[in-house]
């Protein structure tokens, strides 16, 4: 089961260049935070990507850090085409080693190739179906569940948010908030549970939790 696609606005697709491409550059550092997180027990994570990392991505305060244990366990592969990630998927029953969770950065880089073809509606199910197929494999051969997250880039309104939403679960979407003198402010919210913000901002190459609001509250 694909569990959670975090999303940010469609951007211009450099790195670390600037604090002005923050949603995607926040997507990214939260998906690599994940897999960090989920290395600290141990089990392989693979971490796909059609780039190289210029440097690690953004830490998030109070959560594990990527010292070199935890990334022992970490598999970074970057694949630029997809016809790559799909035969790495299809094969994922040759690796010496059956990851406890597969993380994909930049999917919507994958779908683009796809829908020379197909439809992007089209794309995303067909790119969703081969990696529930390859994480639910790992799951009945590591008998414990494979973990599958996402992260990607789309247009937070209109039906193929809709689509991706009913195709993948819960959606997490990245966007700007207000802009103090201080610090860009941004804010996550989830598909399943709009009521809820959640705000955090970049400082000293950190992500901070804010807070947390409601639309009847604030709870810090």
């Amino acid at each position: 089961m694909l569990e959670i696609t975090m999303l940010g606005r469609l951007g211009q697709r450099s790195e670390w260049k600037s604090t002005g491409n923050c949603p995607n550059m926040c997507k990214t550092s939260l998906l690599f935070q994940a897999a960090v997180t989920l290395s600290t027990k141990n089990d392989q994570v693979i971490f796909i990507r059609p780039k190289h990392l210029d440097k690690l991505p953004l830490h998030v305060h109070g959560m594990p850090s990527p010292k070199p244990l935890a990334m022992q366990h970490v598999k970074l592969m970057y694949m630029w085409s997809v016809s790559d990630l799909v035969q790495y998927l299809a094969r994922i029953h040759m690796n010496s080693v059956i990851p406890a969770a597969i993380l994909v950065d930049d999917l919507d880089h994958y779908v683009t190739q796809l829908t020379k073809e197909t439809s992007t509606e089209q794309a995303f199910a067909k790119l969703g179906v081969l990696l529930k197929d390859a994480a639910d494999f790992c799951s009945k051969k590591r008998d414990d569940q494979c973990l599958l997250l996402a992260a990607c880039k789309l247009p937070e309104q209109g039906n193929l948010f809709h689509s991706i939403y009913e195709q993948f679960g819960d959606v997490w979407n990245i966007n700007r908030g207000e802009v103090s003198t201080q610090r860009q402010n941004l804010f996550l919210t989830m598909s399943s549970n709009l009521q809820y913000k959640t705000f955090f901002y970049i400082e000293d190459e950190q992500i901070f939790l804010d807070k947390l609001t409601r639309k009847t509250g604030v709870f810090c």
